[in-house]
């Protein structure tokens, strides 16, 4: 009995049988823990299959089939087969990392915007900078070309610098712009296209066929700007014209830009015509530049600006700063021969059609000046000196003497026209 009952024990706990095998075994176990429960060790028999030896050794089998099978997945983890697969992965990565591409990517931003605020300023060089970091392997080889998506003949320029360089794996690289607004309202939309290359000397560099070379290979950077509204030195093309007429004298009219007419009203509003020294004297540079300013942007008040002399330097600044002055087409030589009114009025015939209505408009401000010549001391020469030099071009400094003849030439022929236009000598053809 105890022999019969050690063989069904150790068969129940191998389990090693068949689904049939397993039946008559637990059958057999049932029939000896019977018999071990008349002994007195346990009265029932479902409780001595739970508790008894048969179920102990039930338990004991779950845990060794348990244990076997980890036991083989740690085998067929070590096995040749995963080692050899892992060889081949660890020798492939080892083989992309040595073929990795130049991958460079934005260090920050990648929109450079020029307006902060505020308009651009025109003659006014704006500064930005983006920073370009190499997080590859390989050194990588930059080059920037602009895709140019707004009109920039004489609009604005555009530089970056610099233009062509290399960065080193995991180093960084600060490009710079640099943007000059050169028109009225100029639009700055500009694509800048960071060229991405091996660098020069490498293998890839040197192959001819790069078709298979594939990757990413560009990144863009957006440059935005929007400049200022400008009325001072800017074509006649790009200001704001308005009708105008000389007070009684019809056959006096035209279109003049709008600052100008706003500029006198301002003049005469602040009681310029009967101050001391009138256009001779100039207001302070910081002023100056405040109310300049204001004027470009669109944000100008008068009420915040009551000196007269402001209005008379800013009426000179703008025939100044015009990027073709009043007599950019008249001769040298006829201009410093001309010494009688005849002579002038010729010179004034010469003038461009939209040009001469300014210049019309310029004398017969001029005649209302020296009509309170008793007060504000400004007689024709007087205007003619501190009035005639914003009438020409710019000269060559090279040679100051060519400039003081061509100074003194203007100055005479401003005084003769202003003197005959007081006279009502003066008759100026708008075409």
């Amino acid at each position: 009995m105890n022999i019969k009952k050690k063989k069904s024990i150790r068969r129940v706990g191998s389990k090693k049988g068949s689904s049939g095998d397993t039946e008559s075994t637990s059958n057999e176990a049932d029939d000896e823990f019977s018999a071990v429960g008349a002994d007195g060790s346990s009265s029932e028999p479902n409780s001595a299959v739970g508790s008894g030896g048969g179920g102990a050794g039930s338990g004991s089998g779950g845990r060794r089939k348990r244990n076997g099978k980890s036991g083989k997945a740690k085998d067929l983890f070590k096995s040749d087969f995963i080692i050899k697969m892992k060889l081949q992965m660890k020798k492939h990565l080892n083989e992309l990392c040595k073929r990795d591409y130049p991958r460079v990517r934005f260090s920050g931003r990648c929109h450079v915007n020029f307006l902060h605020g505020e308009l651009l300023q025109r003659k006014k060089e704006y500064v930005s900078e983006i920073t370009l970091q190499n997080i590859g392997v390989r050194t990588a080889r930059i080059k920037m070309q602009q895709f140019g998506t707004s009109p920039r003949d004489s609009v604005f320029d555009l530089v970056a610098e610099p233009n062509e360089f290399e960065i080193p794996k995991g180093k960084k690289q600060v490009v710079t712009f640099k943007l000059t607004v050169h028109s009225s309202k100029a639009i700055v939309s500009e694509v800048i296209g960071v060229e991405i290359g091996w660098r020069e000397n490498s293998k890839e560099a040197k192959t001819k066929d790069k078709s298979n070379l594939r990757f990413p290979r560009r990144l863009c950077i957006y440059v935005s700007g929007l400049g200022e509204a400008a009325v001072f030195g800017v074509p006649l093309s790009q200001v704001e014209m308005v009708p105008w007429e000389a007070a009684g004298k019809s056959h006096r009219s035209g279109l003049v830009p709008k600052v100008l007419v706003d500029l006198r009203e301002n003049l005469i509003r602040t009681g310029g015509l009967q101050q001391e020294g009138i256009f001779r004297k100039a207001p302070s540079d910081v002023e100056t530049q405040q109310a300049k300013h204001a004027l470009n942007v669109g944000t100008f008040d008068s009420s915040q600006f009551n000196n007269p002399q402001l209005y008379a330097h800013l009426i000179k600044l703008w025939f100044r700063d015009l990027p073709d002055s009043v007599l950019q087409h008249v001769h040298e030589e006829e201009l410093i021969l001309c010494k009688q009114l005849p002579a002038c009025l010729k010179i004034v015939e010469s003038i461009p059609p939209e040009f001469r209505t300014i210049f019309d408009w310029l004398l017969e401000l001029m005649s209302e000046v020296v009509d309170c010549a008793d007060v504000n001391f400004m007689n024709p020469a007087n205007l003619g000196i501190v009035m005639g030099p914003n009438l020409l071009p710019n000269v060559d400094a090279a040679n100051p003497m060519q400039a003081l003849m061509l100074n003194k030439a203007c100055t005479t022929f401003l005084t003769v026209l202003i003197k005959g236009d007081r006279e009502e000598q003066v008759f100026i053809s708008p075409t």
